[in-house]
């Protein structure tokens, strides 16, 4: 069982609960639900939140595979959903600016899964950070946590303050073409205020690779001895702008 972060009060399903609003199981932050799913079967359990209050739900299952989480309002329609977001377990954030009733709706990936599980309900504290904290991360924890060495960069000592980049892979299409466009201003801009300056290159050896293959916007990087040696930049086609006009300000260039 996950651990929920300290001692809860626990609740247990001692009748079947329905999947309706009619459900007499009420949950409140500090308290967890342990309860039963056969195949097919959702538990709702109402829970009341006060104005901008805001909660962290954990949806575990003891037995049951893959539960799926949802929260709905107090006429029952859908508000949010999670499956997955904790390994196999479904976890997330909720809050109402005005409050009242909601309802948790527990089930299970395409309500095939049947066994125990239990519902954890915990207040969300905002984690605060100083500047210098956020700093280190921005400087160091990131490349860590994403399989990189602290501080990884570029190599920019032996490269005599250089980089070679490719945008080839962004097409020969209209879409493409706009695509180069606003990569070519991001890395002038890059330019002026680093003083690194950047290169074409081939698009095999190339430190910095463009390419829009994948639907969404993220990097992928290699690393040796603490430093990068290439990075892979992959820019949607849904990311350019919808009148193919390249523009400054466009949310691309973020």
């Amino acid at each position: 069982m996950p651990s929920t972060g300290s001692a809860q009060t626990v609740l247990f399903e001692r009748a079947d609960a329905p999947a309706t609003n009619t459900t007499p199981y009420v949950i409140t932050a500090g308290q967890t639900f342990s309860g039963t799913l056969s195949a097919g079967d959702r538990d709702w359990v109402a829970i009341s939140l006060a104005a901008g209050e805001r909660i962290e739900v954990l949806l575990a299952g003891d037995t049951l595979t893959d539960p799926y989480l949802r929260v709905r309002g107090h006429n029952g329609a859908e508000i949010r959903a999670n499956d997955d977001s904790s390994g196999s377990h479904s976890r997330l954030l909720f809050g109402s600016a005005e409050g009242g009733t909601f309802y948790l709706s527990v089930g299970s990936y395409a309500d095939g899964g049947s066994g125990s599980y239990h519902l954890a309900v915990t207040p969300h504290v905002p984690r605060t950070y100083t500047w210098g904290q956020i700093a280190d991360y921005l400087e160091d924890g990131y490349w860590e946590a994403s399989g990189g060495s602290a501080g990884s960069t570029f190599d920019l000592d032996a490269s005599n303050g250089t980089l070679t980049y490719d945008v080839s892979g962004l097409g020969a299409t209209a879409q493409g073409r706009m695509g180069r466009q606003h990569v070519e201003w991001a890395l002038e801009a890059w330019s002026s205020i680093t003083g690194i300056t950047f290169v074409r290159g081939a698009a095999a050896t190339a430190q910095i690779r463009f390419d829009d293959n994948g639907s969404g916007a993220g990097n992928s990087t290699t690393y040796s001895d603490g430093h990068i040696l290439q990075s892979r930049v992959n820019i949607g086609t849904s990311f350019l702008p919808s009148d193919n006009v390249a523009r400054v300000d466009s949310y691309l260039m973020q």
